[in-house]
């Protein structure tokens, strides 16, 4: 089974029922990969919450997560990715950052609709 990882705006559309906000499709996919969250996607979850974007705490959401859909955080070692991050000076967003890095050290799909990361990284998936 291959992975795929999840961008924040993925998971949390995820974790809150927003299929509508999703790829036709997304859910079949997801369940035919395995799924992984960086712990950036992690984090950025707990900031969004800290600036009243989000009204679950991160440990809400990716127990959520977990539980529903098998969905896990990656435990690759943050220096392996922050080397990799190093190399991605296309944006000042470190979320960004550091969650393209992470995908790209595994050479896996990143589930994004962002468009500057799917500009810069070429295994980004939204339309499927």
């Amino acid at each position: 089974m291959s992975t795929v990882y999840l961008d924040t705006h993925a998971a949390v559309f995820l974790y809150a029922g927003l299929e509508e906000k999703l790829p036709v499709g997304i859910l079949d996919f997801i369940n035919s990969h395995e799924t992984l969250i960086s712990p950036m996607v992690e984090l950025e979850i707990q900031y969004l919450f800290e600036v009243g974007r989000l009204k679950e705490k991160s440990a809400e959401i990716i127990t959520g997560l977990v539980n529903l859909f098998d969905i896990h955080i990656s435990q690759i070692t943050c220096a392996q990715v922050i080397r990799q991050a190093l190399d991605e000076t296309w944006t000042r967003d470190v979320f960004d950052r550091m969650i393209v890095a992470e995908a790209r050290l595994n050479k896996c799909p990143l589930l994004s609709k962002d468009r500057l990361i799917t500009k810069h990284y070429d295994k980004t998936i939204w339309d499927l």
